[in-house]
């Protein structure tokens, strides 16, 4: 019964900390990430090698190798068994990551061109569009998407895109703007709706009936906080998506927040705090039986 309890334990207390920073020789790498390979007996695998954005990265003799996410001893495990090939014993060398330590980031308008530009852990998301596009129109709405889970939409205004920010490599920034040669009778609906875009307006149109021209919500979206912004005198509306009364005019922008705590990160901390309750019970039992 000891060794189950102890198992269980064990087991929660290295997925305790589901999303804690890895540190030290614990990083895995990411895209954007630059690496040191140095041997003092072959000096033609002296170079410095770079993950691109899908975590490519061209390695002397071996060529193109996903590194992706690896631990920087997996990595070394990984070049060692390519190396293998060309060697009757693999020379010894070593794999150190360059610091400052960056990371790759698309960013860019939708429907056009992205840029891939390299990002210092901590920088602004409206830092990375200053440089990488131009700072966002007033009525724009940011989208940024991570390979890890994580979509959060905001508008360019929001605080949230002016904190620093922990990046992990592959994210891509979206600037969506309402359409710019706007017509009379014309709306635009941003943020969390299945199709994205520029509407005809038409008389006696409401939020849930402009919503499904839009194909709907997507699972992230949160319905009670959707914001008419008209273009005519910058007044923002807030409402649910199924409010009736408020009128919709021509050139209106509407905007479809994601909710404020989007599940992926919610779900984290809610199965953090649960192993750890997990974890103190069974060490009470544990402690108990002796």
């Amino acid at each position: 019964m000891r060794q189950i309890i102890s198992f269980i334990i064990g087991f929660f207390a290295v997925w305790s900390p589901v999303y804690a920073a890895p540190s030290g020789d614990e990083i895995s790498l990411a895209a954007g990430n630059v690496l040191s390979i140095s041997s003092d007996s072959e000096s033609q695998l002296n170079s410095t090698i770079e993950l691109d954005w899908s975590g490519i990265a061209s390695v002397p003799l071996c060529g193109s190798i996903s590194l992706l996410n690896l631990s920087l001893q997996d990595a070394h495990a990984t070049l060692s068994r390519c190396l293998n090939k060309f060697y009757r014993k693999i020379p010894d060398f070593r794999l150190s990551p360059v610091t400052p330590r960056l990371f790759a980031v698309k960013a860019g308008r939708r429907n056009e061109k992205m840029n891939i530009v390299k990002v210092a852990q901590g920088t602004s998301v409206n830092s990375v569009l200053a440089s990488a596009v131009s700072a966002p129109e007033s009525n724009a709405v940011i989208r940024l998407i991570s390979p890890f889970g994580l979509d959060l939409v905001h508008p360019a205004g929001a605080a949230d895109w002016s904190v620093p920010f922990r990046w992990r490599g592959g994210e891509s920034l979206i600037i969506e703007t309402p359409a710019t040669s706007k017509s009379a009778l014309s709306i635009d609906v941003l943020g969390e709706v299945k199709k994205v875009g520029r509407f005809e307006f038409k008389a006696s149109q409401s939020i849930l009936s402009i919503i499904r021209e839009a194909q709907g919500l997507t699972s992230a979206a949160d319905p009670e906080a959707v914001t008419v912004i008209r273009s005519t005198s910058g007044q923002k509306i807030k409402s649910d998506w199924d409010d009736q009364n408020i009128r919709i005019e021509p050139g209106d922008v509407i905007f479809v927040p994601a909710k404020s705590e989007h599940g992926f990160e919610k779900s984290i901390r809610w199965t953090g705090s649960l192993l750890a309750v997990i974890n103190t019970f069974f060490l009470v039992i544990l402690t108990r039986k002796r």
